[in-house]
């Protein structure tokens, strides 16, 4: 009798193997394709959504500082009075400066330089000047094209770096009288960028023409040359758009646009944070399939006992009554079984 139970069990085992090996072939490496189809698809997508959504945001921040920009030149304007005037009134364009800053959240200090690149005076706390002389960097380009400009990071009187705008100031005779000039709250500029940044865990930040980060949404780069930067070096050729590009050693989703004013803005997710959800779908869909499989395993290894074991031991008790000459009795443990068999 053992050797009749151990051949039947032996077969049971082969069966199932067999069974365990279609199994794999026909459900398992099927599901995991169709997984691994489901996660790159949804990652695609998800990719796709996260570019769009940073163009439209790079867009919006754009517009948005060409606008406070605009802003801050017609202040300027309003501060130099009208063109029709003689002479300078200098009192009168100190408390319009004063007036100016006090309403503006965007204009961190206003300061007049005369024909001869003399300070004379500087808002809110300075309405005499410093006595000074500064070499405004952009002093002659507005000399010669009487139109506004705005610089990137500039060295101010106090040794400080900021960011400026500069209007000529001239009347009738059209002969330049000096230059308003307007420093820009670095601050402010970089809350623009948080407040569309990083409340989805993304990063931004400007830079000027030499790849100097003029605002950002870690205030720690402020300053920093981020002119190695792949990305900054397509926003110094003048190139605008979408790619996958390593930052920081994070590879990232950034978009990235070239201003006029020769800034150049980059917004961007890093993928761990982009792909977080794809990730935990990855998860649930593994967890899933694998406590699916499990329990087609244990069915199968369940049904080699139960069914093919029986089946297997009565067909071995037919074959040996076939070729016995005195018929024998069942086995006691088929003669307990209540079942088909």
């Amino acid at each position: 009798m053992p050797v009749f139970f151990g051949l039947g069990y032996d077969r049971a085992m082969k069966i199932t193997r067999k069974f365990l090996i279609l199994f794999l072939a026909v459900l398992f490496f099927p599901a995991l394709g169709i997984h691994q189809g489901v996660v790159q698809y949804t990652r695609h997508v998800m990719q796709s959504n996260i570019i769009s959504q940073n163009e439209s945001i790079t867009e919006l921040i754009v517009k948005r500082l060409s606008t406070e920009i605009g802003g801050v030149v017609l202040q300027l304007q309003l501060v130099a009075g009208v063109p029709d005037e003689t002479r300078p009134q200098l009192d009168v364009m100190y408390e319009r400066a004063k007036l100016a800053i006090s309403n503006s959240t965007i204009i961190h200090s206003i300061y007049y330089l005369d024909a001869d690149k003399n300070m004379v005076f500087e808002a809110p706390f300075h309405p005499e000047g410093r006595g000074v002389k500064y070499d405004y960097p952009k002093f002659d380009h507005v000399r010669w094209s009487y139109t506004y400009v705005v610089t990137g990071l500039v060295t101010n009187p106090q040794g400080e770096g900021a960011i400026t705008v500069a209007i000529p100031v001239f009347y009738e005779d059209r002969r330049l009288q000096g230059l308003l000039v307007a420093e820009l709250s670095r601050n402010y500029l970089s809350n623009i960028l948080r407040s569309t940044s990083v409340t989805r865990g993304g990063f931004s930040f400007l830079v000027d023409g030499e790849g100097r980060v003029i605002a950002s949404t870690d205030e720690a780069d402020w300053g920093s040359d981020f002119s190695q930067e792949p990305i900054v070096r397509r926003l110094q050729r003048g190139d605008s758009g979408s790619i996958r590009e390593s930052y920081r050693g994070q590879p990232s989703l950034m978009t990235y646009q070239t201003m006029r004013e020769n800034w150049g803005l980059a917004v961007g997710v890093p993928e761990d944070v982009a792909f977080a959800p794809v990730k935990t779908l990855s998860q649930a869909l593994t967890y899933s399939y694998l406590g699916f499989f499990g329990l087609i395993v244990v069915l199968i290894l369940f049904t080699s006992r139960t069914l093919l074991l029986p089946i297997l031991r009565l067909t071995h008790f037919v074959r040996q009554f076939r070729g016995d000459s005195v018929p024998k009795p069942l086995p006691p443990s088929m003669m307990k079984q209540r079942d088909e068999i």
